[in-house]
């Protein structure tokens, strides 16, 4: 929406441009906002979003211990940024990271004898509907927005039928009203790039990426309170062949129907085989792992045959066929003493390929 005003802004400005020619010469500091508003780099995302609610604004200036600039925070185009994030570090509580982790470094500023004009053509090459005035000390002292420029500029203004205007000022009363729920707008937003994040969009179980970030964390975890981890590693047995005779589709239903026995469902009508505390993955394919958290070899192998049992109880509906399928699998103890989590992992998928060779359907204990 920002994107549409700043262009229809531009558009009044550029065709009157000879209009605009013809003004006194008007300095920036004579236009800007004024006390500026700040935010430090150690405040949070959270910390920003309440701030920039309270003043009723969109852009921040972000300063360092010194007072000085080192980066601005726009809540209209943070989106990219904090997509990029989540890409690149697991985490739910993503407002409490600090807003350097957000803020653009690419900071584009003028001064306060700057021509308004100027400093309007600066923004339109540069893309900006926001821009910050700073002193000769590089301390930020104003800001300046395009629909300040559009404010300032009566003769543009004047020269243009009241329904563009119109439509301008629902545009900013339209901005203006969203600020309000900014913070659950962008926390509903995070969380839904924070589930895709983690997720296998199939299965819906937790992706390979995510299993890998909570093994590091159960392993510190374990160390510290001196409990076992355990891994169970699983495959469907003979998964090619139903893709060959029932094709792809009828093999990605296999593959939800068998993984609602691996992660916990809210419905009262169906139980899951697994506990709150365990953590199931696709690890590629048709196959599977699962973290134990405080659960011994011994725990481990209950669960695993509870859960090759309940696999195959599970008939699947193909026309008036129902399939049923078995997975084959392995189990392995973390060993704290002389190995990597990893070997662990590796293991376990020794011991279901073992399982393979025994004739499939079966639990193998490495």
């Amino acid at each position: 929406m920002g994107i549409i005003f700043f262009n229809i802004i531009y558009y009044i400005i550029r065709i009157n441009v000879k209009l605009v020619g013809t003004m006194k010469k008007n300095l920036i500091k004579d236009f800007m906002r004024k006390p500026v508003d700040v935010v430090k780099t150690d405040s949070t995302l959270k910390d920003v979003i309440d701030y920039l609610t309270e003043k009723r604004i969109n852009f921040v200036p972000v300063v360092n211990s010194e007072n000085l600039i080192v980066g601005v925070f726009n809540y209209g185009r943070s989106s990219l940024s904090i997509v990029e994030f989540i890409k690149n570090n697991i985490s739910e509580n993503i407002l409490e990271y600090k807003i350097e982790n957000f803020m653009n470094k690419n900071i584009i500023v003028s001064h306060p004898d700057d021509d308004i004009n100027d400093v309007y053509e600066k923004m339109v090459n540069y893309k900006l509907d926001f821009i910050t005035i700073i002193d000769d000390n590089d301390k930020p002292i104003g800001t300046i927005s395009v629909y300040q420029l559009y404010e300032e500029l009566p003769k543009i203004k004047d020269a243009y039928d009241n329904p563009t205007l119109s439509e301008i000022e629902h545009i900013k009363a339209t901005q203006q009203l969203s600020k309000e729920n900014l913070i659950e707008c962008l926390e509903n937003q995070v969380k839904l790039l924070y589930t895709e994040s983690i997720t296998d969009p199939l299965t819906g179980l937790f992706n390979t990426k995510y299993f890998k970030h909570r093994v590091e964390e159960e392993v510190e975890r374990s160390k510290r309170h001196k409990e076992k981890i355990s891994i169970i590693f699983m495959d469907l047995d003979h998964f090619k062949n139903i893709n060959d005779t029932y094709g792809h589709e009828f093999g990605n239903k296999v593959l939800i129907n068998i993984t609602k026995s691996l992660r916990r469902l809210e419905t009262t009508q169906e139980t899951s085989a697994l506990r709150k505390s365990d953590i199931p993955a696709r690890y590629g394919g048709e196959e599977f792992v699962i973290l134990l958290p405080s659960t011994s070899k011994k725990q481990a192998t209950k669960i695993a045959e509870r859960l090759r049992k309940t696999v195959a109880a599970i008939g699947v509906k193909n026309g008036d066929k129902e399939i049923h399928v078995t997975i084959s699998i392995g189990v392995a103890e973390f060993d704290e003493s002389n190995e990597d989590i990893l070997n662990t992992i590796e293991r376990a998928d020794s011991a279901m390929y073992e399982a393979k060779r025994k004739g499939r359907n079966c639990v193998v204990v490495a």
